[in-house]
């Protein structure tokens, strides 16, 4: 493991995943200053406390990332992969590989930074403020909510609510995999 300035500090995982992950981030920060500004503060931030790690790859029982002790659960690179890089133009509020990026980053980043990094409420609602940022810059409605239900043979249903009215489903598997998105 080595410091990262420009990438969270510590990225575990296989080199091929770490590889993945900072491909997946560098193409976000080309067309977000959403995504610019918050690896820079994340890479610029010399206070030790505020550390983010990130294990990267493939984990079973992971629905896209997991917030965990201290902020620092598994990032599944495989549902990552699954949202696309921009939304299609007949489905412009779409969610976003990006956005999901700069989710998962502005939740660590700001459980760090309080005074109790293993409250995942705060920090959930401050990364949803920065994804809702990096939907505004592509032009798409906020997400509003985002619960979740039971789904079909032990998996789940994720559904994003957006301003608009529009919402997306995500359908995972028992194992935590995405398996399919209904378009917004």
């Amino acid at each position: 493991m080595r410091d990262l300035r420009v990438t969270p500090h510590a990225l575990t995982g296989h080199d091929a995943d770490r590889e993945a992950f900072r491909r997946m981030m560098r193409d976000s920060m080309g067309d977000s200053p959403t995504m610019r500004n918050l690896v820079s503060g994340i890479g610029n931030d010399t206070d030790p406390n505020h550390r983010i790690t990130a294990p990267v790859g493939t984990p079973n029982n992971v629905m896209v990332d997991s917030f965990g002790a201290r902020a620092n659960g598994p990032i599944d690179l495989a549902d990552l992969r699954q949202f696309p890089q921009s939304a299609a133009s007949d489905h412009p509020n779409e969610m976003t590989r990006g956005e999901q990026i700069a989710h998962i980053l502005a939740e660590r980043r700001s459980a760090m930074t309080s005074a109790d990094p293993t409250d995942f409420n705060p920090a959930h609602a401050a990364a949803t403020a920065v994804h809702n940022e990096d939907r505004a810059e592509r032009g798409q409605a906020a997400e509003t909510s985002s619960p979740g239900h039971a789904g079909p043979n032990g998996g789940m249903i994720g559904t994003t609510n957006n301003s608009d009215g529009t919402r997306q489903d995500v359908h995972f598997d028992a194992s935590g995999n995405i398996i399919s998105m209904d378009r917004p």
